[in-house]
């Protein structure tokens, strides 16, 4: 719409009175699609064209003095808009007016403020333009426009749910796929698959199954199984329990909680397999228990393997405690042989000897020198077979205990390596049953000859410590370190006899070496400890 501020000074002169040129303007302005409004400052209408009353169902005469507000609604009457026409002097908008019926229509309103010849506002011009049509028109454009787009939208969502029915296409074959493969594994499987419903009913028993329990699937699908969930009679601690049939069955929440267990249950025939047995739940989409597999495995001949092993190594530790104690009475047999009848032969020698030096005459000296260097060889031999006899078996050891034996053997260790040992023993008056005695004796011997040998060490720390019915024995030094594959070694005989020594009655051996800071063995020995003074 052209503005008609151009023609507002013209046009209020209405309010004023007619003359031969505003009738013409009159005229023409009737002749106008727009319809024309022009009031003073409060809102009267002073003016109005045909174009005007026909749009709103008036006669010009009727809205002559009228308010402008007989146009507009009331919840839409805003009574900012002059205030806002007096700081803008011009503004347009889109409204909704009102007719005489009280329908209502969209317009278009184009205002503009009236000034006189000294700039002062003196009334309101304003256009009005129905375009109820231009609406109508937008509107359908925009449902042609939403139309499209929704179809465009349907065309996506065709071309996706075809992309989705071929995954799911595809996605079933596989799954048929997948299926068929655990179908062929379960077949095939040596294992014993069985999957429970939550009922604990039977839903899936393999082949397997029937190998190993003897029941047949058919015997079993939808039924209560009481078979690998029960014990044997050997397992029954009363009569009672077994009568009952299928005892203390296993409820599902605790078979959920089970991870890997080996037991014993019974088959069909009544006779007893040894099985290992995996649980797992199964859950469905919304996290319920669904059911439980189960994974067995006949076990039967492997468990007599392992109890042949376990009686084969108790045969071979009973072998070895055997041997050592025999190799321990031959020990003290020839250790008091050597001790008594080497003893007592050199003894007699060197008492011959001191008879016949005092034969000789005092000018006689060469002879007499010749006896001396005589008597001195035979007291060094002494001593070397009272030290093969000690290493042998130290007497010591069977008059006077562990405890004795164990110092008497570091203060000989340190008076001939000079390596710096410490003992320490808790209580100080230990006392063990012959055979542990010399097991831990042995092994202290063992060890400390190890460090003296390879350990480059300085200092050993000694600890015999027993406590809670546990016999245990610490020798640490401060040496190079032993490595690991020197602990491994299958030639380390030394550390073989003490792991040995120690298993044979029940212990355990620990070895452990820092390069650099030392080696630490550690034996512990389950033993009935008595006061030596009791």
């Amino acid at each position: 719409m052209k503005s008609l501020s151009s023609l507002k000074n013209r046009f209020f002169s209405f309010s004023l009175g007619q003359n031969q040129e505003n009738s013409f303007l009159e005229k023409a302005l009737d002749k106008l699609q727009l319809g024309i409004t022009i009031t003073d400052m409060l809102g009267k209408i002073v003016y109005c064209n045909l174009a005007e009353a026909q749009m709103h169902g008036y006669r010009v005469e009727e809205l002559i003095g009228q308010n402008v507000k007989i146009f507009s609604p009331k919840e839409l009457w805003n009574p900012d808009t002059f205030s806002h026409i007096l700081k803008q002097k011009s503004w347009q908008r889109e409204s909704v007016n009102i007719r005489k019926d009280g329908s209502v229509f969209p317009v278009h309103l184009m205002s503009d403020l009236l000034l006189d010849r000294e700039d002062n506002p003196i009334g309101i011009i304003t256009s009005a333009e129905d375009i109820t049509k231009e609406k109508q028109i937008n509107t359908i454009e925009y449902l042609v426009q939403i139309s499209e787009a929704r179809a465009r939208e349907a065309e996506l969502a065709n071309q996706e749910l075809a992309q989705e029915v071929v995954g799911r296409k595809k996605a079933e074959a596989e799954l048929q796929e997948t299926y068929q493969t655990l179908q062929a594994l379960i077949l095939s499987s040596p294992l014993a698959i069985i999957m429970l419903n939550p009922d604990e009913t039977v839903k899936i028993w393999n082949p397997a199954a029937e190998r190993i329990f003897g029941w047949t699937k058919k015997e079993v699908l939808g039924q209560k199984l009481p078979i690998f969930l029960n014990k044997t009679q050997e397992d029954i601690e009363t009569k009672e329990e077994w009568d009952k049939g299928f005892a203390s069955p296993k409820t599902l929440q605790q078979i959920r909680l089970d991870d890997t267990m080996e037991t014993r249950r019974k088959r069909k025939d009544g006779s007893s397999v040894d099985v290992s047995i995996s649980t797992a739940p199964l859950f469905d989409s919304d996290g319920y228990l669904n059911g439980t597999m189960a994974i067995i495995a006949d076990i039967t001949e492997h468990k007599h393997a392992e109890k042949q092993l376990r009686d084969s190594e108790k045969l071979l530790r009973a072998l070895s405690m055997r041997l050592q104690s025999l190799q321990e009475e031959e020990r003290a047999k020839i250790a008091r042989e050597v001790h008594d009848e080497f003893g007592q032969a050199l003894t007699a020698l060197k008492i011959d000897l001191s008879w016949l030096n005092q034969k000789l005459s005092s000018e006689q000296v060469q002879l007499r020198n010749k006896i001396e260097r005589m008597s001195q060889l035979i007291d060094t031999t002494i001593q070397t077979v009272r030290r093969i006899s000690t290493q042998l078996r130290p007497t010591i050891l069977d008059d006077l205990g562990l405890v004795a034996a164990l110092e008497w053997a570091v203060r000989e260790f340190q008076s001939r390596t000079e390596i710096e040992c410490n003992l320490v023993i808790e209580p100080e008056n230990i006392n063990v049953e012959p055979g542990c005695a010399t097991t831990v004796f042995r092994v202290l011997q063992e060890a400390l000859t190890n460090v003296a040998r390879h350990a480059n060490a300085m200092k050993v720390d000694v600890s015999l410590r027993f406590a809670q019915g546990e016999l245990s024995l610490d020798i640490s030094d401060n040496g190079r370190g032993i490595t690991e594959l020197e602990i491994n070694n299958s030639s380390s005989l030394g550390l073989i006899g003490i792991k040995e020594r120690v298993i044979a009655w029940g212990g355990k051996v620990n070895i452990q070496g820092r390069v650099g800071e030392g080696t630490t063995i550690n034996i512990k020995i389950p033993v009935l400890v008595v006061d030596k003074n009791s």
